[in-house]
């Protein structure tokens, strides 16, 4: 059994908080410190890691709908962290990826606050 396997079917929307389905799983990486191990997200070129990871429902990506929570998976267990209460990581971190790809363009999800 895969994590997604074990986990997705306990998580929800962490915009609609709908249920989520295996079918298409939608992790959305987010400029904000996770404070937990699992998942998180980072960037090997810039060196930055550690950060946090929500997950939505097809319908919220298509609305581009505002997410609220990201994600903590802990055992068996998924606890949700509310995006006002995460550190924001400054995106200029990034900056040096537009120096390998001049075509690089940071696109903004909506990260609700």
């Amino acid at each position: 059994m895969s994590v997604l396997d074990k986990f997705v079917p306990k998580t929800k929307c962490c915009a609609c908080e709908t249920p989520l389905s295996l079918e298409h799983v939608n992790g959305i990486c987010l400029l904000k410190e996770a404070t937990w191990k699992f998942p998180v997200w980072g960037n090997i070129l810039v060196k930055v890691w550690g950060l946090a990871v929500a997950f939505v429902c097809d319908e919220c990506v298509r609305k581009k709908a505002v997410i609220k929570f990201a994600v903590e998976w802990i055992g068996d267990e998924v606890k949700y962290h509310p995006l006002v209460q995460l550190k924001d990581v400054d995106p200029k971190v990034f900056e040096p990826l537009a120096r390998l790809d001049p075509t690089f363009q940071q696109r903004s999800y909506g990260i609700g606050g």
